[in-house]
Formats: C-alpha cells, structure tokens, sequence
C-alpha cells in the first residue's frame, strides 16, 4: 500500500469522525432546546390558566357605588 492511500485513509477516518461528532453536538442541542421550549410552554399555560381569568374578571367588575349622603 502506498503512503498515499494510507494519508486518504487516514483522513476519511478522521473526517468521519468528526462528521460524527459534529452530528452529536447538533443532536443534544435540540434534544435541550426542546426541552426548554417545553418547560417554558408548560410554565406559560399554568400561568395562563392562573391569571387570565382574574385578569379578564378584574376588568368586567363594576364596583358598586357609595351609598348617597345627605347634605348637611
């Protein structure tokens, strides 16, 4: 075998490799990513579900007014 070969072999090795290591990376990055966006939507829902209707409540109460007082 020559050194040529040997030099190519070599390099698609390691190019494979970091083809691999590359894809890895890429993969637990979404796979955390997706992960956050779930926490962060589940966490808006329950605060959704919380506050909107005291939100929407708040606004549409109409508070009662003062009893009248005489002058004098």
């Amino acid at each position: 075998m020559s050194s040529d070969f040997v030099s190519i072999l070599v390099a698609a090795r390691w190019g494979s490799v970091g083809l691999m290591v590359i894809v890895l990376v890429m993969m637990t990055y979404i796979l955390c990513l997706r992960a956050v966006l779930l926490m962060r939507e589940r966490r808006y829902a329950k605060l959704s579900a919380r506050w909107t209707p005291i939100l929407l409540e708040g606004g549409a109460r109409n508070p009662k007014p003062l009893p009248a007082v005489p002058p004098g």
